[in-house]
């Protein structure tokens, strides 16, 4: 079975936010391996509604590396009960029983190429 990892990033005061403004750019070097090592285990993405609203902005017009090539490429979910369709490239949305289709996707076997 896959494994679901949930990766944050947060601040020790509990601030997140949107991408261009969630870390000091001095400190960017310091998390870039931490990023690669987790992005590196991961084949599809599980984003909540307000995070897709900020990322898509964001991202796919990003020269951020290494997450912004991981990000555009692999499978988005996004779960929301409010929109109905994405703009992002390689993005569907999840409504209805998230638990099992969360389940079903855990249990898939994937085949990277």
């Amino acid at each position: 079975m896959r494994k679901l990892t949930a990766y944050l990033l947060i601040s020790l005061d509990g601030v997140c936010e949107a991408p261009e403004t969630f870390a000091r750019s001095d400190i960017l070097p310091d998390i870039f391996p931490l990023i690669s090592d987790t992005i590196a285990e991961q084949d599809e993405v599980l984003l909540g509604r307000k995070t897709y609203d900020d990322w898509s902005g964001y991202w796919p017009t990003s020269d951020v590396e290494p997450f912004a090539s991981f990000i555009n490429r692999v499978p988005k979910h996004i779960v929301s009960t409010s929109i109905t369709s994405t703009s992002w490239q390689n993005s569907s949305v999840l409504s209805g029983e998230i638990d099992k289709k969360i389940i079903e996707m855990k249990s898939a076997i994937i085949y990277l190429t």
